[in-house]
């Protein structure tokens, strides 16, 4: 799709490939979440690009701590959580990774979005 809107994404200075490419890596957030039972991501906002190409994570993403009411927004899931991990995971003493056979996948996903509608309603608007 994105290359019918003219999107080269194998040129490393189109600022729009490289968007796609941010959006293609963190559809799957395992890698991050599977450090802690306690984290969950959320979408932030996201442009036109990500609208046209139906692809929500090519726009921000949110790193929640649901126990600690701790987040951290960004464009890269990877750079979010580098500096979350640094700023609130590394000293945490209730950190909870999830076993070594747990898999993400959107039905998980579900059922976390629903499982934290209550802490998601509390957050303040932006």
């Amino acid at each position: 799709m994105a290359t019918a809107l003219g999107i080269d994404l194998s040129d490393p200075d189109d600022r729009y490939a490289q968007i796609v490419r941010i959006g293609i890596a963190d559809l799957d957030p395992s890698r991050v979440l599977k450090n802690c039972q306690h984290l969950f991501v959320t979408l932030g906002s996201r442009g036109l690009l990500a609208a046209w190409l139906r692809l929500p994570t090519a726009g921000q993403k949110v790193i929640h701590c649901t126990l600690h009411r701790y987040a951290g927004m960004g464009w890269t899931l990877d750079g979010i959580y580098r500096s979350f991990k640094r700023d609130y995971c590394d000293k945490c003493p209730d950190c909870s990774p999830h076993s070594p056979e747990w898999a993400y996948s959107e039905e998980w996903q579900q059922v976390e979005n629903e499982r934290h509608r209550g802490y998601m309603e509390s957050l303040p608007e932006p």
